[in-house]
């Protein structure tokens, strides 16, 4: 209790919430980067609150909100060996199945009914309704309150902050692509073939995002241990 209390802010500026529909369909020409050989492949998504901002804008967000102190887990696809993978199957992140735990119950469900879900870009694509995604509720961003918000004493709080437009948010939604190969094949193997980010702003602009994605090399990470 102790230790969940040290967690609690006391914000007066209300933060909206709204909710991340998010997931990963298919893939094409997954392949080792060393030998050109298919291998299993599977995907980890994550959401980033500070992915997108500078070195200015990351110390005044994490000043006041402990959220954007670490990217948060949403969930992860099935491994499947193929070059050209089309997954089916995808689990909740534990940390996503605690959020849900937590909220109240009005909270767990987003409030856009089916038949506006069916409307949005994603759900367009391909004829998708609200049970082909995972559901990552979402606050809106907050940073520590400019000059200009200190004269004007708006939508501040005495912690210091002041909410972003989610059209300015620095989030983006990060996908990591983990191969596994006949040298690394066992459950805590595997490296990061790469990743994929799309900026929450792009999201909130266009209402929606569906399509191909180039995955980019990430070099500094070797493996995840933890598949």
């Amino acid at each position: 209790l102790k230790e969940a209390n040290a967690e609690n802010i006391k914000y007066k500026v209300h933060r909206p919430l709204s909710w991340l529909a998010v997931n990963v369909f298919r893939g094409r020409n997954l392949k080792s980067r060393e030998t050109g050989l298919p291998g299993q492949v599977g995907c980890k998504i994550y959401w980033d609150p500070v992915k997108l901002a500078d070195e200015s804008a990351l110390k005044k967000i994490k000043s006041v909100d402990p959220i954007a102190q670490s990217q948060h887990e949403v969930g992860s696809t099935a491994f499947l060996f193929a070059m050209n993978p089309e997954w089916d199957e995808f689990e909740e992140s534990q940390e996503l199945a605690k959020i849900r735990d937590v909220l109240p119950v009005g909270v767990v469900e987003p409030s856009m009914s089916e038949a506006d879900f069916a409307q949005t870009a994603v759900a367009a694509e391909e004829s998708l309704s609200v049970d082909d995604f995972l559901l990552f509720p979402v606050l809106q961003p907050v940073s520590s309150k400019s000059e200009g918000a200190k004269k004007k004493k708006e939508q501040t709080d005495q912690t210091g902050a002041t909410l972003l437009p989610w059209k300015d948010s620095p989030a983006a939604i990060t996908i990591k692509v983990v191969f596994r190969d006949v040298l690394n094949n066992l459950p805590g193997a595997g490296h990061t073939l790469g990743e994929v980010s799309v900026p929450f702003s792009q999201l909130f602009e266009e209402g929606g995002f569906a399509g191909w994605c180039p995955v980019v090399p990430v070099y500094d990470s070797k493996s995840e241990g933890d598949w």
